[in-house]
């Protein structure tokens, strides 16, 4: 009887550095009646082998840690299918179930492949590395959508793709007068800044690790600026109060790096911001790129964040009321919600003349959707994933390096669970790879650990 999780290593890890590529590109996409993800279909194709597998009679075997993530995956889709039932949506509600099987099925085939800590550092590098294709087309669409350069979807104009708010691929706010970046996500440049803000914390994580290498630091100085240039305040947001912070305190509480280390970096990274605020109008000129109007709308978008609810106009006084929104929802069924996907419905234009429910954050989207039994079973996963997590970074056997990187996976991590209170970005194909990235890590270096522990017992 065959394992059908069980490939020899080097099948498993060119599978995983695969992935990792996958995910990273994110936004790709095509559509032939329904929307399929680059990523997505990779998943698709795998789960298609793995039941080929199985056809053969080959015998299941999953570790006990997938097991537990799994038996929470299906309480957690069973109570959604349930809010999806009392729901006027049931199609949009079944819709979310199929993105949340996606993204699930990515956590488990992570955890259940058994990569070991080489293989999954290695994936990450490769991560980092699409990161960094996905920054500098992020600035190619800053620079070149004045000027109408050829983008991908205007190259791949004969592939049909979806939810694109672009124009032959360049995304231009009339509100600011700017294009902005977005990589290859589908228009939406609050998920790619978040994105980059993942790409920014783990690279610094990378340069704790490895300080002196020079394509490191040029991949944290271009996802830094790329995450500017899409101009969202969330993604930055959840860079500058959760990621780093969380960074700094897993670093320095755990010993793996000083104190006066990460203060000297992170006035450094602070300080390039400021120079390039200060400076970049100045380099434009000299380039023959005017940037006033950029740093104009930079400095506006502040100032509105600065003042949130002074202006009812405003972004972020909208983003306020949309919140107000989802908090309605959950007074309406505080047990079961108003359904999984609901993001319209009659009451709430008549509550605030608009018709949308969406609340622009994933915490509060659940829990009016899906009501307090919802939420606490996807609050307690993501509690289960932080225990695991940290788990791995207390171990004495672990070498500096590989804490160094799991610090960097739970920091971003951090990120992510609190980024989604000021977004909703979490059912993201490169969130859930990172998590369940995050798990891995730690399970193989708890597995060393206890190989090292028995080795020492054996002397």
């Amino acid at each position: 009887m065959k394992n059908i999780f069980k490939f020899t290593q080097s099948n498993s890890s060119i599978f995983f550095y695969i992935l990792s590529g996958v995910v990273a590109l994110v936004g790709i996409n095509f559509h032939f009646g329904m929307t399929f993800y680059l990523s997505r279909l990779f998943i698709i194709v795998f789960l298609i082998g793995l039941l080929v597998r199985l056809s053969l009679k080959a015998s299941i075997y999953i570790n006990k840690v997938a097991l537990v993530f799994g038996a929470l995956f299906f309480l957690i889709l069973f109570q959604h299918f349930i809010s999806v039932i009392i729901s006027e949506r049931v199609y949009d509600g079944l819709r979310q179930i199929f993105i949340y099987l996606g993204v699930m099925s990515l956590f488990i085939i992570i955890l259940s492949m058994n990569f070991q800590t080489t293989t999954i550092i290695k994936g990450l590098k490769i991560f980092l590395a699409i990161g960094l294709f996905q920054g500098v087309y992020g600035i190619y669409q800053v620079i070149g959508g004045p000027f109408g350069w050829p983008t991908y979807q205007s190259i791949m104009s004969f592939i049909p793709t979806a939810n694109d708010k672009t124009v032959d691929g360049f995304l231009y706010s009339g509100a600011f007068g700017l294009f902005r970046a977005y990589g290859f996500f589908p228009g939406d440049v609050s998920h790619y800044a978040a994105y980059m803000a993942t790409i920014v914390t783990l690279t610094i994580s990378f340069i704790m690790s490895d300080p002196r290498s020079k394509y490191l630091k040029i991949v944290l100085f271009i996802s830094v600026l790329a995450l500017l240039l899409s101009l969202s305040r969330s993604g930055l947001l959840a860079l500058i109060l959760f990621g780093l912070p969380a960074l700094f305190f897993l670093t320095v509480k755990l010993k793996v790096i000083s104190n006066k280390s990460y203060l000297i970096f992170f006035l450094y990274l602070c300080g390039s911001i400021v120079a390039l605020m200060i400076f970049g109008p100045k380099i434009g000129d000299l380039i023959g790129f005017d940037t006033s109007h950029l740093f104009e709308t930079v400095n506006r978008r502040i100032y509105d964040l600065v003042n949130a609810g002074q202006d009812p106009q405003g972004s972020m006084s909208i983003h306020i009321l949309t919140r107000l929104m989802a908090l309605d929802a959950f007074t309406l069924n505080p047990f079961f919600g108003t359904g999984l996907g609901v993001n319209a419905s009659p009451w709430f234009s008549e509550t605030y003349s608009a018709g949308w429910a969406g609340s622009h954050s994933h915490h509060f989207d659940i829990l009016g959707q899906t009501g307090i039994l919802g939420a606490f079973l996807e609050w307690f996963f993501m509690l289960l994933v932080a225990q695991y997590m940290w788990r791995g970074l207390k171990l004495k056997q672990a070498l500096i390096h590989e804490k160094l990187i799991l610090a960097g996976l739970f920091s971003t991590f951090i990120l992510i669970i609190f980024g989604n209170i000021l977004y909703h970005y979490f059912l993201n194909d490169f969130v859930w790879y990172l998590m369940g990235t995050g798990v891995a890590l730690s399970r193989a270096m708890i597995i060393d650990s206890n190989k090292k522990k028995q080795c020492l017992l054996g002397r």
